[in-house]
């Protein structure tokens, strides 16, 4: 049997992608003939993820894979000692040989690099809650993008991950004068393209967006949404192996990094002045 550990927060619940996560590790563990159980907890909660080890432990499972999306919970596993073989999804900076993560930083390059390409100097960035990996991975992406071009990345607005929260941030970003945005997830992106119809602004006519993620609602926003993809079934299949691999110690504990891709579609288009 084989343990699977996920974490949110208490406002938003389980990251968003925590069901494709879940759908590649369960389906893989079961082509390797193991059962799953899964359990959730709060990453303010480190006695809930000390209690959910301890269960797995006492019902005999052989390992567990933890989503560790803050330093508040690594710290926690780190405090815990798990006894049982265990693999954390996004915990390389603790966990450098015990761990399976999309390359974020990757994929915001890719992002940026991209609305670079069509002309656009003034690149906004509406980031995810900065005390997540994800957040911050994506957001030094940007900068790095940003400044290896030679342009200004001194302006971010911090958001929530939610349509909501973009929608609230968006108002700021069109004043900032910015021909461009990357958003640090595509619900984000689609609150910015709410308040973007509402103000006359044409996307991607006067504002190009890039969202992150590839949400299966991606290609029916109102404007189909350029983004980026991440695996994440993958990430759940290789989270499986890996754990397998050191239960049975078939070969050395690896960190495991899974490329991201950029899905072109209608939301970016080169700015009006150039070529």
């Amino acid at each position: 049997m084989l343990g699977l550990i996920t974490v949110g927060s208490e406002e938003t619940g389980p990251i968003s992608s925590t069901s494709g996560f879940a759908e590649g590790f369960t389906m893989r563990a079961r082509e390797r003939a193991y059962y799953v159980s899964s359990t959730h907890v709060t990453d303010s909660d480190p006695q809930g993820l000390r209690i959910s080890l301890a269960y797995f432990l006492q019902q005999r499972f052989e390992g567990v894979v933890v989503l560790t999306p803050t330093i508040e919970v690594l710290n926690a596993l780190k405090a815990a000692r798990p006894v049982l073989p265990f693999v954390t999804l996004g915990g390389a900076a603790v966990f450098p040989s015990n761990s399976v993560s999309l390359d974020q930083t990757r994929g915001a390059v890719l992002a940026t690099q991209h609305l670079i390409d069509l002309g656009h100097e003034r690149i906004g960035h509406i980031s995810g809650p900065l005390r997540r990996f994800d957040a911050m991975e994506r957001l030094a992406g940007w900068r790095e993008t940003m400044r290896d071009n030679s342009l200004e990345a001194s302006r971010v607005w911090e958001g929530d991950w939610s349509a909501r929260g973009g929608s609230a941030l968006a108002s700021e970003l069109f004043d900032s004068g910015a021909t461009a945005v990357f958003c640090a997830n595509d619900q984000t992106a689609l609150g910015v393209m709410h308040v973007a119809k509402l103000r006359g602004i044409r996307v991607p006519g006067d504002l190009s967006i890039v969202g992150f993620d590839d949400m299966p609602e991606a290609p029916y926003f109102p404007t189909p949404l350029t983004t980026v993809r991440q695996d994440y079934q993958r990430l759940g299949e290789d989270s499986v192996e890996l754990l397998l691999g050191q239960i049975d110690e078939s070969y050395p504990s690896a960190e495991v990094l899974v490329e991201p891709t950029l899905v072109v579609r209608e939301s970016t288009t080169q700015l009006a002045h150039v070529g």
